[in-house]
């Protein structure tokens, strides 16, 4: 009775080792299936998109220098409902611009081609 349980042990461990071996050998590995060539966020939701070489990724999003990632959008003044290309087919070419002046005032320029100056700033 001793040896039957001797197998039996022997026979579990090597069936664990085997299901071991198994689950080791099908664990899922990093393939590559391409390169990131460019990295662009779109600070105006549904506007014009910014590239950059480099984003930071923060809880509110992916992030270059000041603009994060649909940080703006355009909305009715009544309702605050948000516009998009939905109902705006233009909107997607309006830019968004930031600059930092000396003293660390930011400024938002929004942009359109359909107008001659900014449209906000």
């Amino acid at each position: 009775m001793d040896l039957t349980r001797r197998n039996a042990t022997i026979v579990a461990v090597g069936a664990g080792l085997v299901v071991g071996v198994f689950i080791w050998a099908k664990r899922k590995r990093w393939v590559k299936v391409g390169q990131v060539e460019s990295l662009y966020i779109f600070p105006l939701k549904s506007g014009a998109a910014i590239e950059s070489d480099e984003l930071k990724f923060q809880s509110m999003g992916p992030k270059t220098g000041e603009m994060i990632d649909r940080g703006f959008a355009v909305a009715n003044a009544g309702t605050y409902t948000i516009k998009d290309t939905h109902s705006y087919p233009r909107l997607c070419l309006m830019s968004t611009n930031m600059v930092k002046d000396d003293n660390g005032v930011l400024t938002v320029r929004l942009q359109s081609p359909d107008a001659d100056e900014d449209l906000v700033s």
